[in-house]
This record gives structure tokens, C-alpha cells and sequence, in this order.
């Protein structure tokens, strides 16, 4: 059986903001529900500090995670775009 910790380690609690920089399942684990057992871990901690909802951030394209955090209850609520500082040159 599998029993996920999690440490400090890419992991913020300030106040009552929290952040999960990365979590990650290796593609060899997928379908073992390792992500779940992840997810609901954090969840139990998360509950534990008094914090009722989170945030989940995806990067564009991973199809899977977005399904994946979906099915597990999770809903669009903001989309951030990222944008370079300074214009590149037109030609001509």
C-alpha cells in the first residue's frame, strides 16, 4: 500500500495561503492512483490547518492533470497567460 508524506520539500504554508509548487506522478505509477493518494493527502493537511479551498494551477496542454483534478472535484476558475517583457523587433 502505498502511504504518500509530504515535507517541506516544494511545499508552502504561510498563514493561510498554501502552495504546491509541483506535484508529480511518474508515468510508470499512473493508474495506480498514487496522484489520488497525493491529492488526498494534501487535502487531509490542508483541512487540518483550517484551509477550505485551494488552488491548482496546470501548465497548458497537460490534458491529463486537468482531467485528473476535474474528476477529483476541481473547476476552472481563472486562466493566467504568460506574456515576454519586451516586444520583439518586426522585420522589415
Amino acid at each position: 500500500m502505498y502511504s504518500p508524506r509530504l515535507t517541506s520539500t516544494g511545499w508552502k504554508h504561510c498563514g493561510r495561503n498554501f502552495s504546491a509548487t509541483t506535484l508529480v506522478v511518474s508515468s510508470d505509477d499512473r493508474g495506480e492512483h498514487v496522484g489520488q493518494a497525493l491529492l488526498n493527502a494534501a487535502r487531509g493537511l490542508l483541512a487540518g490547518w483550517g484551509i477550505q479551498v485551494m488552488t491548482i494551477s496546470v501548465i497548458a496542454g497537460n490534458e491529463g492533470a486537468l482531467r485528473f483534478y476535474r474528476r477529483e472535484g476541481a473547476s476552472d476558475y481563472l486562466h493566467t497567460l504568460i506574456m515576454p517583457v519586451l516586444q520583439p523587433p518586426t522585420p522589415g
